[in-house]
């Protein structure tokens, strides 16, 4: 079996997965388990959602039944992330202009997770 995802990286809601499975003989049975406690049938090589739904750490357990009976069960980890940073404070606010050459601006940011925050004007930006 092929998964699109990389074990042990970042999905989000919009992320679906794709396996693709082969037996010499066949699968009879295709299914996946997130630890809801049911198994869901997947179709080969057609996207699916994984269906998480708790933030942080979950796994996926892909079951797999060929035609004669042998069974094999691959888990794969992923970091589920559906909450989207935002700003808490940003000073100075409102409408404001200002002829100065330079400009104080204060960005408070709530980031619990790896990330990116950019700020930019034409003539300037920041990282953080």
């Amino acid at each position: 079996e092929t998964i699109s995802k990389a074990n042990n990286s970042y999905l989000n809601n919009t992320d679906r997965l794709t396996i693709t499975v082969s037996d010499n003989r066949g699968i009879n049975n295709q299914t996946f388990n997130n630890g809801n406690g049911s198994n869901v049938s997947f179709s080969n090589n057609t996207a699916f959602n994984p269906l998480f739904t708790s933030q942080g750490n979950n796994y996926i357990d892909i079951i797999l039944t060929d035609r004669i009976g042998n069974i094999n069960v691959s888990t794969y980890n992923y970091s589920f992330d559906n909450v989207t940073p935002h700003f808490s404070d940003v000073g100075p606010s409102g409408a404001q202009s200002t002829t100065a050459s330079s400009l104080h601006v204060i960005l408070l940011t709530t980031i619990n997770e790896v990330g990116n925050c950019t700020y930019g004007t034409a003539n300037s930006s920041f990282g953080a």
